[in-house]
């Protein structure tokens, strides 16, 4: 069932319409982040990634795209994805940026979209400033209130706010947050600072009122683009091209870098400007492009490969 705050429209639209692997590439599209961090000295990095087939190539190219369709931790947003698919429309409400990212495709269940966004509601409302002392001194008058006592946006909030595992204990309030805050008049929070009883700790809370802010309500539509392998056979026949008279430098290190992702020691690799050059010559053919950082598609030795290239202390031939 879809949640109250996802309301959907009558429908009236039908969304119409191999090698083995020297590194498994969907798992290390998660890692990326990681690798980035562990080589985030280097002045440059590359990385082949084997592209076992179209569909994974179409999923290597929406994971890698600029702006995720939605963020981790917004079950909401993920629901009206999957929810848009399947209804004419949905509309996410009450939201102050836009939920869903239209910039790039999305994939749901092997099926490729095209996510279409209209704000049919804007409002203001008041906005509210909480702020969260983690270690008030044991001493510190004030009421305290258990957390299931508060009114109900004051429990949103704050378990919005409140990170049980948040490591610093300073003094003074710690965190601060500027929210939405429909109906002040029935919060607690804006009473005073007071003392919160929450999963067994105690923290301070002050909110203050901060004006208003804009809420609005998205009204999302989809379009079928086509399967993941079709989505795929697509981007390949786009970008794909032949690497072709490398170097004895160039070859080894994209042999090193089909194991694992290859660092140079410095900017004076020869080999690694060399690719940098090659590459950069070849901007029209990139999936994504970035001033210092850049993705290919390349067939090498027969077979194809998704390249991931960062060149910060580099020089480019564009």
């Amino acid at each position: 069932m879809i949640p109250a705050t996802l309301r959907a429209l009558p429908t009236r639209v039908g969304l119409g319409s191999g090698a083995d692997r020297t590194r498994r590439l969907l798992p290390l599209v998660a890692l990326a982040g990681l690798l980035l961090l562990t080589g985030c000295s280097a002045p440059g990095s590359v990385s082949l990634d084997i592209v076992e087939s179209d569909a994974d190539l179409a999923e290597s190219h929406l994971t890698h795209s600029p702006t995720e369709a939605t963020r981790d931790d917004d079950a909401e947003a993920r629901r009206a994805v999957r929810a848009v698919t399947r209804e004419e429309a949905v509309v996410v409400e009450d939201r102050r940026y836009q939920p869903i990212g239209t910039e790039r495709p999305v994939r749901i269940d092997g099926v490729v979209y095209r996510l279409n966004a209209t704000v049919v509601d804007s409002r203001e409302v008041p906005r509210v400033e909480v702020g969260v002392d983690y270690d008030p001194a044991d001493d510190a008058a004030g009421r305290t209130v258990q957390f299931d006592a508060l009114p109900e946006r004051d429990r949103e909030v704050l378990a919005t706010v409140i990170d049980p595992d948040y490591g610093r204990r300073t003094d003074g309030y710690e965190v601060n947050e500027s929210l939405p805050y429909e109906r002040p008049e029935r919060s607690a929070l804006l009473d005073g600072p007071l003392f919160v009883a929450y999963e067994g700790e105690r923290y301070r809370v002050a909110a203050t009122r901060r004006g208003t802010t804009t809420l609005e309500d998205f009204r999302y539509t989809a379009e079928r683009v086509a399967t993941t392998a079709a989505y795929g056979e697509r981007v390949r026949q786009t970008h794909e091209f032949r690497l072709q008279g490398l170097d004895g430098n160039e070859t080894a290190i994209l042999e090193s870098a089909r194991e694992e992702t290859y660092y140079p020691d410095s900017d004076d690799d020869a080999g690694f400007q060399a690719l940098v050059d090659r590459f950069t010559a070849r901007d029209e053919d990139a999936v994504r492009r970035e001033e210092s950082y850049g993705n290919w598609i390349v067939e090498w030795r027969g077979e194809t490969y998704w390249v991931s290239l960062r060149f910060t202390g580099f020089e480019t031939a564009a």
